[in-house]
């Protein structure tokens, strides 16, 4: 019962010494997106066709896959914007990122990981 005590006080101890390892943040966003251009960047996620812009998101070298096509097999990004982000038209889209926080010094940034159109 002693060794139990101790054995549990040790690892209540070893485990205070653990830093916070929560450092990314996963979040899901949809709505209405708009590319500008072919530079892999869109705004997203407006409620509605006309309102599509607002925050700022890369899509480059993202995986893909266009719902609307009935395609759900998931692409391989290939250096650009995916394909059903037609540029200089609405999207309604889909898409997951990472927030990652900075840690000893690195700097904080977002990493978008996927894209849907649908």
């Amino acid at each position: 019962m002693v060794l139990a005590i101790v054995l549990a006080a040790a690892a209540g101890w070893w485990a205070r010494g653990i830093p916070d390892s929560h450092w990314a943040t996963p979040v899901v966003v949809e709505g209405w997106a708009y590319q500008g251009g072919t530079s892999g960047g869109i705004g997203c996620c407006g409620e509605d066709a006309e309102s599509a812009g607002g925050h700022g998101y890369d899509v480059n070298n993202v995986h893909w896959r266009d719902l609307r096509a009935g395609n759900d097999a998931w692409q391989d990004g290939d250096g650009g914007p995916p394909d059903c982000l037609p540029a200089g038209e609405p999207a309604r889209i889909r898409l997951g990122y990472v927030d990652i926080e900075s840690r000893d010094g690195t700097p904080s940034y977002r990493q978008t990981v996927w894209l849907e159109c649908w």
